[in-house]
């Protein structure tokens, strides 16, 4: 599923301009809409994670504009065969590059904060994992990189971070093995903090998985972890079909996702 953001009209840049308040406006029904179309977006993640499917269409969309007019998003394929996934991610100000970053595979969702001071992107490049960029507006400083991309490997968003907030969180978790984790940006809850959303799945626990909901804080381009929702949801039993020829699943419950048979 991929949001196509539109370049907004000049008549709409203008009333924007003269009345801040009817950009908030905008912006916080921007806002509600993300949040209430989270749980659709959640649901269909689960199911394309259990059927083993892409969880995005890999359409793609070049340029992003925010609804102030002010700046942009260009994505600049690569430009030889030898690496067709590969692309330049230019922030711009106007007419003005603000920074250029090498990133690989394609955009599928931008969400520009209150006030134009930063913006946040999916640059997502296969069916699980974090892919969630957030940069600083101002300069085109990164605020946050998808989690494969970060050398700090307990950094709050970071995947060892995570499964040990969950594990303390939920003890029946202790004994299972990760599976599989997808990360999407959810909201801005204000022009310096946000929401971000992990689906965590493990082995051995169960017909069930963890739901996280983190809320962030930017300082400059610093990030604080501010709260962390943790909790127990079950899978639909429906979906446990995955059988082998034997007619018996090849793991109990979560066990039979695609690629579990790795672990």
């Amino acid at each position: 599923m991929m949001r196509m953001i539109k370049e907004p009209n000049k008549a709409r840049q203008a009333d924007s301009a003269a009345s801040p308040s009817l950009h908030l406006r905008q912006w916080r029904g921007a806002a509600a809409l993300g949040r209430s179309t989270m749980k659709l977006r959640v649901a269909a993640t689960i199911f394309c994670l259990w059927v083993g499917l892409p969880i995005h269409a890999q359409q793609t969309q070049s340029e992003f504009t925010a609804p102030s007019g002010q700046h942009s998003i260009k994505l600049i394929p690569a430009s030889t065969e030898s690496e067709p996934d590969r692309g330049e991610l230019k922030l711009c100000a106007g007419q003005k590059i603000l920074a250029s970053y090498t990133v690989i595979g394609y955009i599928t969702e931008v969400f520009w904060s209150p006030e134009d001071k930063y913006v946040a992107l999916e640059n997502r490049w296969a069916n699980g994992g974090d892919y969630v960029w957030v940069f600083h507006l101002n300069d085109g400083a990164v605020v946050k990189r998808p989690d494969e991309l970060q050398s700090d490997p307990q950094v709050a968003y970071g995947l060892n971070a995570l499964i040990q907030r969950i594990k303390q969180k939920l003890p029946e978790y202790k004994k299972g093995g990760f599976y599989k984790r997808t990360t999407h940006f959810v909201s801005w809850k204000s022009a310096s903090d946000f929401e971000l959303e992990s689906i965590v799945g493990f082995t051995h626990v169960g017909d069930s998985y963890a739901d996280v909901l983190d809320t962030y804080h930017i300082s400059k381009t610093r990030l604080s972890l501010l709260d962390s929702k943790i909790e127990k949801k079950e899978m639909n039993s429906s979906n446990n079909s995955r059988q082998t020829d034997s007619g018996a699943s090849p793991f109990p419950k979560l066990r039979h996702w695609p690629g579990a048979a790795a672990l």
